[in-house]
């Protein structure tokens, strides 16, 4: 294994890291707080490290030293450095040990399960450091799910290989270029929303920090009371975000690259009107050369964006999203709420419906009132998740249906055992190693939470608590169930074993369990 190549990329994310503490450091100092030269010292201390290493690091493109081994192992040590390097701010507030961990790995892993009370009074650096690691959390999960994973073949995401390499060939000639672009669309939404936020009644450090968790799908908030104080118009703007970031990234691509393009327009027509002045200064020929872009070139934009948008993945999500929320909204409120107006009921089951199933985590409405048939609806989205390729966590929704359609096909060969019976799965006919890669990482996926819920149980906690922490850490949602895990509720009342058994469990459905597996495997370190 080639080490070394290792250390460039490592290096950078801890600089990266100690800016962000930095960052948090002033925030504090500028409102006024007691957190800022804790954060100072630590900030500074991470940045001279991850840069000192930086500089010392072999030039070597990443792109060209790092093959599969190396990436199996590189996920595996960024997911367990990371979150050691995020608790210490913690650690210096105060907080124990186990506490930092675990909410430091529920903040990178975008989990949002919290242990933190009193959010509303709490340090101003301590909420932003936050928002920032559900962001960089968030980011990486992105860029890992389409760069990443696909090439690696983690848990049948070689599926979506060709097509993030097709799309990238149209925007961007390499993956450092597509990790750029997806950088940017991810910026974009997180300065939309927080401007959203805004202009509908949040303060401007709220919005920032809403946003960063909303865009992430994390779910941390600044108040103790998450969305339940808030208007109507926010949650809308919450429910729409939530629902995007549940989307493929790749969907933003014709945006993307029309945005991109138009600022090239910009510049060449700048360019062409101060050309003149600017080759006198410079004694330069200067030849203007901008075109207006035609009517074909949109009508391509629309038609990319549309093939996106039909994928079978995303007509299933959506699909999901606005059949639960019907289901929800007619049968699992509360006498009270089915006496409350149409609008609020189909906004706050909208809104929460959207949380989980995306991962997100936020809470409008303490929903655990609101009766049997709401909760198993919640329980299975928990387990469902979003769509490959995006911030959401869970199984992914292509997972169930290649499932499904693996199951339809060994029915089929039962019935006439010499028929073939391919698995077509977006036009394209799926390898039986993709088929078996998908049914393995199911069955990881069923058995981690099978054994986190015995062991939650076996630790004292009732079956309501067990099973839905062991679902919201698998599944990276945050809140579960009952009085104390609930959308009311924190993780702070478990003990230190039962936070470590969440914790471990967020790791794995983070790491979509294969990668951390085949670390472990003897033959790994052998090859």
């Amino acid at each position: 294994m080639n080490y070394k190549s290792l250390i460039s990329p490592i290096s950078i994310l801890v600089f990266v890291f100690g800016i962000g503490m930095l960052i948090c450091a002033f925030t504090d100092w500028a409102f006024s707080g007691e957190a800022w030269p804790m954060f100072a010292l630590i900030g500074m201390i991470i940045v001279i490290i991850g840069g000192t290493f930086s500089i010392f690091a072999d030039n070597q493109p990443v792109k060209n030293s790092i093959g599969s081994q190396e990436g199996y192992f590189l996920i595996v040590v960024v997911w367990i450095i990371f979150p050691t390097i995020s608790a210490l701010p913690f650690i210096g507030l105060g907080f124990s040990f186990t506490d930092s961990i675990f909410e430091s790995v529920s903040g990178l892993t975008t989990t949002g399960a919290t242990i933190v009370t009193g959010l509303d009074n709490a340090p101003i650096g301590l909420l932003l450091w936050r928002a920032i690691l559900q962001w960089i959390g968030g980011l990486a999960i992105i860029v890992t799910a389409v760069i990443v994973l696909p090439s690696l073949g983690v848990g049948g995401m070689e599926v979506f290989h060709y097509d993030s390499t097709e799309s990238s060939g149209k925007f961007a000639k390499n993956f450092e270029q597509l990790a750029r672009r997806l950088i940017g669309i991810y910026l974009a939404l997180s300065v939309l929303c927080m401007l959203l936020y805004w202009v509908n009644g949040m303060s401007v450090f709220d919005s920032i920090a809403h946003a960063m968790t909303t865009v992430s799908a994390g779910g941390f908030s600044t108040s103790d009371s998450s969305f339940l104080n808030q208007n109507q118009s926010i949650l809308m703007i919450a429910i729409i975000f939530m629902v995007l970031v549940g989307l493929p990234f790749m969907v933003f691509e014709p945006l993307c690259r029309q945005v991109f393009e138009l600022v090239d327009n910009l510049k060449k027509r700048i360019t062409f009107v101060l050309g003149p002045l600017w080759n006198r200064l410079i004694n330069k020929n200067h030849i203007g050369d901008f075109g207006k872009p035609s009517k074909l070139h949109w009508k391509l934009l629309a038609k990319d964006s549309f093939r996106e948008l039909s994928k079978s993945q995303v007509r299933v999500y959506l699909l999901i999203v606005i059949a639960s929320t019907v289901i929800v909204a007619m049968f699992g409120f509360t006498p009270e709420f089915l006496n409350a107006d149409i609008q609020t009921r189909i906004t706050h089951t909208a809104f929460n419906v959207a949380s989980i199933l995306t991962g997100t985590g936020y809470a409008s409405a303490d929903y655990d009132a609101w009766g049997a048939g709401a909760m198993s609806i919640f329980i299975v989205l928990m387990f469902c998740g979003g769509c490959a390729g995006s911030a959401s966590c869970g199984m992914r929704i292509f997972r169930l249906q290649i499932a499904a359609s693996t199951v339809n096909s060994y029915c089929k060969k039962m019935v006439s055992p010499h028929r073939v019976s391919d698995i077509v799965y977006d036009g394209k006919r799926l390898e039986k190693n993709s088929q078996q890669a998908v049914i393995v990482f199911l069955f990881l996926y069923i058995t981690t939470f099978l054994v986190s819920t015995a062991l939650l149980a076996l630790s004292g906690l009732d079956a309501v608590t067990a099973i839905s922490a062991a679902a919201a850490s698998v599944s990276n949602v945050g809140p579960g169930f009952g009085e104390i895990v609930g959308p009311t509720g924190t993780f702070q009342p478990l003990s230190d074993i039962e936070k470590w058994i969440c914790l471990v469990t967020m790791l794995l459905g983070r790491l979509e369990f294969l990668a951390f597996f085949v670390v472990l495997t003897p033959r790994f370190w052998l090859s």
